[in-house]
């Protein structure tokens, strides 16, 4: 099987590290998702934000059939919008193995608790073995290891923002470790590949530029050994494993708009500033300086945090000195492929509106490369790489310059607690976000919707929107009106019922005009669609719609909802 030699031969005598290394981040993954959220009953943790879109997303595609193409569909989600699973913020890479046992499965069923943690068990395991390539002993591994599972960066992706399924940032440090491995394999990097695309397209984006990053670095350092043919050999396989995954997912055709809205930035000094809004911080120590505690000044919005931690931040002058001492044994050449896209990630990240801390710097670009970036609207995370590199040289290059002091264990101790001290604040924070219980009362009251559970089959928002487009009409971007779009698709999801609405990553504006204008054709003349149902946001466009109704439908309203009921096929 592809990419099973990442970990062959391993053995458990020689592998401690990795195995200390992934037990606490199971462990500190329990305590910071809280242990009874790991239960495959326990939803109410996911009753927040980006949290609830997933498992929403998930009740949807876990009735689709198997056999479907293509298998990530979900055409009740979203109706005639082609919905994806991995673009209506699910994980395929966990969703599809359980959706084969969805027969079996409680109906309240959540994989996502599960999926944190294992998040955090793969962080500890592959930065114990990317910190194993740089010759430091099994105990400095295991603590520069904590450095990567404490990362302020990981713990706010899954706390706060609680983007789970960018929680994966083991994918980014696995790519590292292979970058920086002397006998590269297609298989692996295949692997990787292929689990990337499952798990999120962000991340997909920067796996592929450190494999592009490697097979630069194989022709500068190799070259000599190296032909065209191998480094074919080490292209192709990974080439049609990327293909083929896109295909069989559903990426490849997809058509329409797929250009981001909004313009996310990162502030250049982002990986030095600890505030995560205009009153956390994940610095006990800095969170007292003014320069940083203006973060909502700072042009930083949630998305561009970045704080690197004050372990590594200290120990910058350190690192750099050492690498200054051994420039001359040095191997420039290994390095300069993964630095130049590391640093091309980064300036993607902060777009041509640079930002350093409170100032603004324009410079032109050519709107087709705007275009572009926005493509991958929240651009910003593409820093991570630079930002896991950063982390991973400090902490090599402060071992190395005490190791002449017998004091590299100690330096990296020293890193791994100022983290963790300092840190705590934020940690502590983003822990109580992502544990808590967001469980809430159905709106839901009245015994008729048990009826119309029963006997219908669509629900029709009116008008129904792109959450994603900023010019969409102001009465879908009220907040009570959102809360409610999202209870509807919930109560579809929950009664096997389809919904004319779906939370896309992806701007979905042409799919959602069409739909708009068919549901107002059919509200027009009164020929309304047997067994859906017709929510309204405003009183007046139902009382218009009311005066075209056909004597098989009848107005109500149910719990302050208003609603045309449609007729019924039987």
């Amino acid at each position: 099987m592809f990419g099973a030699s990442i970990f062959q031969r391993f053995d458990f005598r020689s592998r401690s590290a990795s195995i200390a290394s992934s037990l606490f981040g199971f462990f500190f993954g329990l305590w910071f998702l809280g242990p009874k959220n790991v239960l495959p009953g326990s939803i109410g943790w996911t009753s927040r934000g980006d949290i609830f879109a997933s498992q929403l997303s998930w009740q949807f595609f876990r009735s689709t059939p198997i056999f479907q193409w293509p298998i990530t569909e979900i055409p009740n989600y979203g109706v005639g919008w082609g919905s994806l699973f991995q673009f209506t913020v699910g994980n395929n890479v966990i969703g599809i193995p359980f959706k084969l046992f969805n027969s079996i499965l409680p109906d309240n069923f959540q994989f996502l608790g599960i999926w944190v943690v294992l998040c955090f068990v793969l962080q500890g395991f592959f930065a114990e073995r990317l910190m194993s390539r740089f010759a430091l002993s099994k105990l400095q591994c295991f603590i520069a290891s904590l450095i990567f599972i404490l990362s302020p960066t990981f713990l706010f992706r899954i706390g706060p923002i609680g983007h789970l399924e960018l929680g994966a940032h083991w994918v980014i440090i696995a790519a590292l470790f292979l970058y920086f491995g002397s006998n590269q394999k297609a298989s692996n990097w295949a692997a990787l590949i292929s689990v990337s695309v499952m798990i999120q397209p962000y991340l997909l984006v920067m796996v592929i530029a450190i494999f592009v990053a490697m097979l630069g670095k194989e022709l500068l350092v190799k070259k000599a050994a190296r032909s065209n043919s191998s480094i074919s050999r080490l292209t192709i396989l990974p080439l049609v494993i990327f293909v083929f995954m896109c295909f069989v997912l559903g990426y490849l055709p997809l058509g329409g708009d797929s250009m981001g809205v909004g313009f996310f930035r990162l502030n250049v000094l982002a990986f030095f500033n600890p505030g995560f809004s205009s009153t956390d911080s994940f610095s006990f120590l800095l969170d007292h300086s003014k320069f940083f505690n203006l973060r909502q000044f700072a042009a930083e919005e949630g998305e561009g945090f970045q704080y690197i931690g004050l372990g590594i931040i200290i120990f910058i002058p350190v690192a750099l000195l050492c690498l200054w001492s051994q420039r001359r044994s040095l191997s420039i050449r290994a390095i300069v492929p993964l630095l130049f896209v590391c640093g091309a990630l980064f300036l993607i990240a902060t777009s041509n509106r640079i930002v350093v801390v409170r100032h603004e710097f324009y410079f032109w670009l050519p709107q087709s490369i705007l275009d572009a970036r926005q493509i991958f609207r929240t651009a910003t995370r593409f820093a991570w790489p630079l930002y896991y590199l950063v982390t991973a040289i400090v902490v090599v290059a402060s071992a190395r310059f005490f190791s002449k002091f017998n004091l590299a264990t100690l330096a990296i101790i020293l890193i791994a607690s100022v983290q963790l001290i300092d840190g705590w604040p934020g940690m502590v924070k983003s822990h109580n976000v992502i544990s808590a219980d967001y469980a809430t009362n159905s709106p839901f009251v009245d015994p008729v919707w048990t009826s119309i559970a029963k006997n219908y089959e669509k629900i029709s928002l009116v008008p129904t929107f792109d959450i994603q487009d900023d010019d969409r009409p102001a009465i879908t971007q009220d907040d009570q009106n959102i809360v409610s779009t999202f209870r509807f698709a919930s109560f579809a999801a929950e009664n096997g019922m389809s919904i004319n609405f779906a939370y896309n990553a992806r701007p979905v504006t042409e799919h959602v005009n069409r739909e708009n204008a068919k549901t107002a054709l059919e509200l027009a003349s009164g020929q309304l669609e047997v067994d859906a149902i017709y929510v309204f946001f405003e009183e007046r466009s139902w009382n218009e719609a009311r005066s075209h109704l056909p004597p098989d439908s009848e107005a109500v309203v149910i719990d302050g909802f208003f609603l045309i009921l449609g007729p019924l096929s039987s």
